[in-house]
């Protein structure tokens, strides 16, 4: 019998691949989204309009442009890789691509200047906005870190801006992740902004709306009452525009009877999930300290 968690878990990571494919889609809807927060608004000169080039645009997005259009003259994978100088994996995914897809960025969590940092903020909030002084200051309080990781707790922190020009709030659906996750909830845990945020992502794209569609009709086959048949829900997959599902239908075909079971039976392996889960989180705790007889105790338990 197959997990429902991970089935569910699953149908996230296809809508994640739909919205990956589809950025220009998440990107409209940003647009839309982004409201300008406090300040006057600004009456500017319309700009002039600049021909397509490069300028301005990372490596990566160059490469990509190339990529593109080596692709819209023809060429096969295997030119492009060697005209570029990309690998064949880098190729094959930027030739599936409409648009890339934006990188996520990572934050340093834990630092030596973590502790003071209450402190820098009040600091920082107050008026003071010298990182050289601050580094100076909490050194009198012990600080015994570099000048370099107070500058990195403090880097996303922005000076005051002093002119008229309202700044804009970025919507967080244009990250495919959590677009995907927005196609994917239902309807009652959403707020009435993420409703919204919905219908006008499925209005962007017809496949995104048909994913929508998708998603949640195989998020109903897990409620027992009035759910439709499996078999209806992995034909309508299959003869979708979706190519992302029609491939995940094809994976739940192949095996059709844990899936069936899945959904039919009154029992669940979440058990057995969750006791796995236990003993793997048991084992790396003792990762080279003990041997089996004392994971055996701490698992079973002494009798």
């Amino acid at each position: 019998m197959a997990d429902r968690f991970h089935l569910l878990r699953n149908l996230l990571e296809v809508l994640t691949k739909v919205c990956e494919h589809r950025v220009l889609d998440l990107k409209a809807l940003a647009k839309d989204l982004e409201l300008p927060t406090v300040g006057s608004p600004v009456t500017a000169e319309p700009a002039a309009a600049t021909p397509t080039s490069a300028v301005g645009l990372s490596p990566r997005e160059v490469l990509f442009q190339q990529v593109k259009q080596l692709q819209q003259q023809g060429q096969g994978q295997r030119v492009v890789a060697r005209e570029t100088g990309l690998s064949r994996q880098t190729v094959a995914r930027y030739f599936r691509l409409e648009a890339l897809p934006p990188r996520t960025v990572t934050y340093q969590t834990r630092s030596a200047a973590t502790a003071f940092l209450p402190y820098l903020l009040q600091r920082w909030e107050a008026g003071c906005q010298n990182r050289r002084q601050l580094f100076e200051e909490i050194q009198t309080q012990g600080y015994r870190g570099s000048y370099a990781s107070v500058w990195r707790a403090l880097r996303h922190l922005r000076q005051p801006d002093t002119t008229t020009t309202p700044s804009k709030v970025r919507s967080p659906y244009s990250a495919p992740r959590n677009a995907a996750w927005l196609l994917m909830c239902p309807g009652a845990k959403l707020t009435a902004d993420e409703e919204r945020a919905r219908a006008k992502l499925c209005a962007h794209s017809e496949p995104l709306q048909q994913a929508y569609t998708l998603a949640q009709a195989f998020w109903n086959l897990f409620q027992k009452s009035e759910a439709p048949p499996l078999d209806a829900w992995l034909n309508q997959a299959a003869t979708s525009a979706v190519p992302e599902f029609e491939r995940f239908a094809k994976s739940l075909r192949s095996d059709y009877r844990a899936v069936q079971a899945a959904l039919t039976l009154p029992w669940s392996n979440g058990q057995v999930e969750g006791q796995v889960n236990r003993l793997k989180l048991i084992k790396r705790q003792m990762y080279g300290r003990a041997k089996l007889d004392l994971l055996r105790q701490r698992v079973i338990g002494l009798t």
